[in-house]
């Protein structure tokens, strides 16, 4: 039965028809048992849950007697479809997906996994030795062997131990496409040391994605811990190990960037809010402190574990290992012993209070760790560690779930608060919510000089911290739960095109906490018009109480005075980098439907754009291109031609009002919901150039990220195939010239940024092939 707190989430997400089920393992023994003869007993072992998007569930149940592992994903009733495939289909039939329809849960067997092919050899003698042999072709007496499973997170790893003459020789890992390659890299130069032993590889196979490391005995850290079979001494030697870890380069592997862990965090505290509505923007607003602090931080590119907890440490005789360094990275290497540091704040110790087992136990590991000079930032990245294990109480199905989650938002306040490593003087510490201005001192950053700026001479009073407190006070206080008196942070100047338009970002501190305020302003006098459209949108169900959460960011109000607008600033993360993980598909999918949302909603406006409009505008910068770049002007001629005719044979699809630059950094993914942004040049003008430019944005990027246009292909066809589904299908030919003309506008684009100019050729030649295939260019 589900509890409290789970029925509320469930009634909150009705997109999720199954996801009732799948929280409460009575009803998901019920529904299995049309199909397995599962016993009445069942316990969630793994759990990740995105609202209004699915939910997957790794459940541990007795099959016919037998202990057996089920992965059930919750689906959109207008997604679910996709995946049942083969729900009915032949081969191994126990291994068949099986499809409750009107619920829209696809669930399968182990080692049946989408995402992780190879594990299905494992159910079968013959194919099992046949996979040894491809990763031990050297070990005849490994063939043989049985994996005996440790950690198993459906579709995306399995580690297993593999047995061979009743011992273990090995560790086996599975990785999901997205991983494997960042494991191959990230863990090639670490080497072991005086105290530090790393595992060796010893096999790997490009094809099944798979890696083997020697297997190390010693006893679990977090097993001695918990049975308080260890000393202060070990946490020293646990210490010296990871900084020996920490003085190697390890410079082949991935950068963990500020950006990449500031994503993480808030994508942690948007889910938190998600799950408790009472939180309000609690969870956000820690984050937000966190990641402001992250951000200020000195750029470190040290090796580092990526994912250090007691978890990952096995106490030997002589030294300490530390293991599973699938995550392992070059980054900051306090944000290593703030992650251990959360964890030990989690831990549970017989007989003693957590703090001070905790406390005691994090000194002795700082003891034993060479570098002190990470203590100014211990507090920052031990807050960090928290948030992020704050979603787990409920992904761990713990019956007290939401207190649990609470107790970590206030370890996390506590943290920041109390400051416990850093010292006053080696670090900015988070200023205390409502301190004024006075005590404060806020930061001023201006890297771009705009105030010296002289078609916008206003912005010098925009960047003067007593005027802004003036002036941005009665704006603030439009924020939900916003509380006074208000304090000035911070303030950046963060976008500048000179003697254009600038973007100013302001941190106030207020009783209720941090909030950021975006300001917009350009040269040619204040953008009403955009802060009136804003308003609109969110009048016509664009604001966060809409059920399909499509929304646009709040407006605030204006200063004539400074030229410039302004709105909230959303925590979340453009849509760039999610479009190119394996659930861009269904990200693009959910794009489509978003601009389709403003396609429809018909806010009124003046402006328009035709398509005579984008021919002039393409024909203008690519002549302007050409008589920069002589050498290609009869090639840049010949598709301005071509590009000519094809707009000239694209159908009249019918006006409405579009976003005219969408693209897609104009979409922030924040948990569940998506904003859309940047609507400055909002028009009325055909609704395929939107999904035309969009999809040239993909490709160009796929070209410049991959080496091929069609690499983000899955997620290309998503959005368009979603966006004709939604619009009566009329309009593919439309969209397809459209993509055409702005991957030729790419190659005036490309030679405006330095880093990009290497493509330009290559989309030269894109451009002339996609004219080429209808006749019109050569």
């Amino acid at each position: 039965m589900l509890s409290v707190d789970d029925a509320a989430i469930v009634e909150r997400d009705p997109a999720l028809p199954g996801l009732g089920i799948l929280l409460d393992p009575e009803a998901f023994v019920a529904g299995m048992r049309p199909r397995w003869d599962v016993d009445a007993s069942a316990e969630i072992f793994y759990l990740r849950y995105k609202p209004h998007t699915s939910c997957l569930a790794g459940y541990r149940v007795r099959l016919a007697g037998v202990d057996t592992l089920v992965t059930a994903r919750a689906h959109r009733l207008d997604t679910a479809a996709k995946f049942a495939g083969g729900a009915s289909g032949g081969g191994q039939m126990a291994f068949q997906p099986y499809a409750l329809k009107h619920q829209a849960i696809v669930a399968t067997l182990f080692p049946h996994d989408r995402r992780l092919p190879e594990l299905i050899r494992l159910a079968d003698e013959n194919s099992r030795r046949e996979l040894w042999q491809r990763l031990f072709p050297t070990r005849r007496e490994w063939w043989t062997g049985e994996l005996q499973l440790l950690r198993y997170k459906p579709e995306r790893r399995l580690v297993g131990r593999l047995m061979a003459g009743g011992q273990p020789v090995a560790v086996v890992k599975f990785y999901g496409a997205g991983d494997y390659q960042h494991v191959c890299s990230g863990t090639k130069r670490l080497r072991s040391g005086a105290t530090l032993c790393i595992p060796h590889r010893i096999a790997k196979s490009n094809r099944c994605q798979a890696a083997a490391f020697e297997w190390l005995a010693g006893c679990p850290l977090d097993e001695s811990m918990t049975h308080g079979e260890f000393s202060p001494e070990d946490m020293q030697r646990v210490g010296a190990a990871l900084g020996e870890l920490h003085a190697q380069r390890n410079e082949r592997a991935k950068r963990l960037t500020p950006a990449a862990e500031s994503r993480a965090i808030l994508e942690a505290a948007v889910g938190l809010d998600w799950l408790c509505p009472e939180f309000g923007n609690r969870a956000q607003d820690l984050a937000r402190k966190i990641v402001d602090e992250i951000q200020r931080m000195p750029r470190h590119t040290t090796a580092v574990h990526g994912d250090f907890h007691p978890g990952q440490v096995l106490l030997q005789d002589e030294s300490v290992a530390l293991v599973d360094l699938d995550a392992a990275s070059r980054g900051d290497p306090a944000a290593d012993l703030g992650n251990f540091l959360a964890h030990l704040n989690r831990a549970v110790f017989p007989g003693v209070p957590p703090s001070q087992r905790a406390g005691d136990l994090g000194e002795a590991l700082l003891r034993g760790y060479p570098d002190p000079s990470v203590h100014d930032r211990l507090d920052v990245w031990t807050a960090a560690g928290l948030m992020r294990l704050a979603p787990h109480a409920f992904r761990s199905r713990a019956a007290d779930w939401k207190n649990q989650t609470t107790q970590i938002l206030d370890q996390v306040e506590e943290v920041l608060t109390d400051r416990k490593y850093s010292k006053a003087d080696t670090h900015r510490r988070v200023v205390p919510a409502g301190l004024a201005e006075s005590e404060a001192s806020p930061k001023v950053e201006d890297c771009y000089g705009v105030a010296a700026d002289p078609q916008m001479p206003f912005v010098r009073n925009a960047l003067d911290p007593t005027e802004v407190c003036r002036r941005l006070a009665p704006l603030a206080v439009r924020l939900p739960g916003a509380k006074f008196p208000i304090g000035l942070r911070a303030i950046r100047v963060t976008r500048y095109k000179p003697q254009r338009r600038g973007m100013v970002e302001y941190e106030l501190a207020g009783d209720g906490g941090f909030v950021t305020i975006i300001g917009k302003a350009r040269a040619k006098g204040l953008d009403r018009r955009t802060h009136r459209l804003v308003e609109s949108l969110r009048r016509a169900g664009f604001d966060e109480s809409a059920t399909d959460c499509i929304c646009v960011p709040r407006p605030l109000g204006t200063v004539p005075a400074w030229e410039m607008w302004f709105q909230e600033k959303v925590a979340g993360v453009v849509a760039t980098p999610l479009l190119a993980g394996p659930d861009g598909p269904r990200l693009a999918g959910r794009i489509a439907e978003a601009i389709h949302k403003l396609h429809k909603t018909g806010v009124p406006t003046h402006r328009t754009h035709t398509m005579a409009d984008e021919m002039r505008i393409l024909s203008e910068r690519l002549g302007e291109l050409a008589r920069a770049r002589p050498a290609w002007s009869s090639r840049l001629e010949r598709i301005v031609g071509a590009c000519a005719r094809l707009a000239a044979s694209a159908p009249e699809t019918g006006r409405c009002g579009i976003h005219r630059d969408f693209y897609p950094d104009q979409v922030l993914v924040s948990g569940e919901r998506l904003y859309l942004l940047d609507l400055d040049l909002y028009c009325q003008g055909d609704p395929a150039l939107d999904i035309g430019n969009f999809r040239a944005h993909l490709m160009e990027q796929a070209l410049r990220t991959l080496g091929h246009p069609a690499a983000f292909c899955e997620a290309e066809r998503s959005l368009t195939d979603r966006y004709l589904e939604l619009s009566g299908g009329r309009r593919w030919q439309a969209v397809d010239v459209y993509t055409t003309l702005a991957l030729a506008r790419h190659i005036f684009i490309s030679t405006r940024f330095p880093e990009r100019s290497p493509l330009t050729g290559q989309l030269l030649e894109l451009c002339e092939l996609r004219l080429a295939s209808v006749g019109r260019a050569g």
